[in-house]
C-alpha cells in the first residue's frame, strides 16, 4: 500500500511522460481494488453448514430472544468473516434479517410479536 504523504510525488511524476504516467497507474491500481473487494459477494463453500442457538425456547408475546448462527466449512473452519447470514421466521421477526459473520458467528434477534405459536426458520441462507 502507498502512504499518503507519497501520493503528491507519485502523481507529480505522472505529469512528466507517458511512461511514468503507466508506472503511476500500476502502483495506484490496487488502492482501487480495495474498496471493490467488499462489493463482489461470494458464496459460501459446498458443504457449509449452518447451527442455531439461542438464549431461550419459550418467549412471552412481545418478548425477544438472540438467535446466534455458528456457520462452519465442510472442513470445520468458520466461514470468511463478512458472510452474510439471511433470516426468517414463521412467527414474528428478526432483527436485523441480515447479518454478517466474525469468527463463523452472527447473533440476531427474535421479536415474538402479538401472535402466539411456534416459530420455525422458513429460510436460512448465507453468503459471503
Amino acid at each position: 500500500m502507498i502512504p499518503e504523504h507519497r501520493l503528491p510525488r507519485l502523481l507529480q511524476a505522472a505529469r512528466r511522460g507517458p511512461a511514468r504516467c503507466i508506472a503511476v497507474a500500476a502502483l495506484l491500481a490496487p488502492l482501487a481494488l480495495i474498496g471493490a473487494c467488499d462489493k463482489v459477494p461470494l458464496l459460501a463453500p459446498t458443504g457449509t453448514t449452518i447451527t442455531l442457538f439461542t438464549s431461550t425456547q419459550l418467549l412471552p408475546l412481545g418478548g425477544s430472544a438472540e438467535v446466534t448462527a455458528s456457520v462452519l466449512e465442510s472442513g470445520g473452519t468458520p466461514v470468511q468473516n463478512g458472510t452474510v447470514v439471511t433470516f426468517t421466521t414463521s412467527l414474528g421477526s428478526m432483527d436485523p434479517a441480515e447479518a454478517r459473520t466474525n469468527g463463523g458467528k452472527v447473533t440476531v434477534r427474535l421479536m415474538a410479536g402479538d401472535r402466539s405459536g411456534t416459530a420455525g426458520s422458513k429460510s436460512l441462507s448465507c453468503s459471503s
